[in-house]
């Protein structure tokens, strides 16, 4: 349970949460693992470059989505996500839904579904960035 899931649990437990000494475990040790963004730290410069924590290269416009291609593009890509990261998505960005209606769906936290929202956008973003690299959507 590193990344993300055992910060979030670990946050649970400093919240009251009551259990076996395996939580207490995680919470002390949960501090200690690199807090991992959607998006990869080399992808930004460092603290010894001009312009700390920008993009070294920003991300390439994509061309203008024309036709059913582009549309099939994006499903398959949705389609590829897990299935929480998924559902996620569709209810906040295609249905419209609040985010703590959202969370109170999927028994998700406000923290929780804030964080999948923002890696599953992340990843749909890269995977079309890939496609578009490659020529698929032509």
């Amino acid at each position: 349970m590193r990344g993300w899931l055992g910060r979030a649990e670990a946050q649970s437990v400093r919240r009251g949460r009551t259990g076996s000494g395996s939580w207490t475990w995680w919470a002390s040790w949960a501090r200690w693992w690199r807090r991992q963004g959607p998006v990869d730290d080399a992808a930004f410069q460092g603290t010894n470059e001009p312009y700390p924590r920008h993009w070294r290269r920003p991300p390439a416009p994509w061309p203008p989505a024309t036709g059913g291609d582009a549309l099939q593009l994006a499903r398959d890509a949705l389609d590829e996500l897990p299935v929480t990261w998924r559902q996620v998505v569709t209810e906040r960005d295609i249905a419209g839904r609040a985010d703590a209606d959202v969370a109170r769906a999927l028994d998700l936290t406000d923290v929780q579904q804030r964080s999948i929202l923002a890696r599953a956008r992340a990843a749909l973003r890269d995977r079309l960035d890939r496609a578009h690299e490659e020529g698929e959507d032509r």
